[in-house]
C-alpha cells in the first residue's frame, strides 16, 4: 500500500459487514508492503484481507 496523498491527507480503509465499517486509517506520506501487522481500531483482528474500500479523505 502507498499513500502518496498530501502530507497529511487521512486515508480510510473500510470492510463492508452489513454496512461500510471503518478498519483503520493511515496518514499520507505512508507505504507499507506487509498490511498484516496493522491491527483493527475495533481490535477485532488484522486489517490486511479484509479491506473492501479505501476513501482517501
Amino acid at each position: 500500500m502507498i499513500n502518496n496523498q498530501t502530507s497529511g491527507t487521512r486515508a480510510n480503509f473500510y470492510n463492508w459487514e452489513n454496512s461500510w465499517k471503518n478498519v483503520f486509517w493511515t496518514y499520507a506520506f505512508g507505504r507499507r508492503a506487509d498490511m498484516s501487522p496493522d491491527k483493527r481500531m475495533d481490535n477485532g483482528g488484522r486489517g490486511n484481507d479484509i479491506i473492501d474500500m479505501v476513501k482517501p479523505c
